[in-house]
């Protein structure tokens, strides 16, 4: 439950943080003015792409396009640079595998299943050796996980749903595995991270 309500807080948080869209925006004017003249205008790009961003380097290869990007944004708009905290549930959700937590959900809804069978075997049969015991036993206890079973099966369609939101946001299929998705946007927040590092001791040689 709590991974599936770190995932849905990803969804959501990429679709309304603005500081985000700004600097995809912005990212999106970079790359229509370096590729000015070889081909028309960009109206957007894959969330990939945002992880190949540091592979542009200039031809001493000290410096890449994320580095002037940060450096813009550091200038001209700092408070874009509030997108990482806008998407704090990313890192989370770049791990989450969601066939394997489909799976998990599902065999804990088949274990339910068949214990419900179980007890009302039990209850149609009360003759049958330890039937009162084992009515005893779990009865109350499949009552208590009902209630948390059906939770747990509306966070996972409002996961799904949310998620699906996301992806159609970017311009992405929701059959691609939060952990790819996310993934590539967790890529880049780590690699802006590191351009700023980098940003911060060119102007430490540069002061020396």
């Amino acid at each position: 439950a709590v991974v599936s309500t770190q995932s849905t807080g990803a969804s959501v948080e990429v679709v309304r943080s603005d500081n985000f869209k700004e600097v995809l925006t912005l990212i999106l004017a970079f790359g229509n003015y370096f590729n000015f003249g070889k081909r028309g205008n960009a109206f957007g790009f894959k969330l990939e792409t945002l992880t190949k961003i540091c592979d542009t380097k200039t031809s001493d290869n000290q410096l890449n396009l994320l580095i002037y990007i940060v450096e813009t944004i550091e200038r001209e708009f700092p408070e874009y640079e509030d997108f990482i905290t806008d998407l704090k549930h990313i890192q989370v959700a770049a791990k989450v595998a969601l066939g394997e937590l489909k799976n998990d959900v599902s065999e804990l809804q088949s274990g339910f299943k068949l214990l419900t069978m179980e007890c009302d075997h039990m209850q149609k049969n009360p003759s049958v050796k330890g039937a009162q015991l084992f009515r005893d036993r779990f009865e109350v206890f499949l009552k208590d996980i009902k209630g948390k079973m059906d939770e747990l099966e509306r966070l996972m369609g409002d996961m799904k749903k949310k998620y699906t939101i996301a992806t159609g946001h970017f311009g992405e299929t929701s059959s691609v595995e939060p952990e790819t998705f996310f993934g590539y946007i967790n890529t880049f927040i780590n690699q802006y991270k590191d351009a700023k590092d980098a940003l911060e001791k060119k102007r430490e040689e540069e002061d020396l």
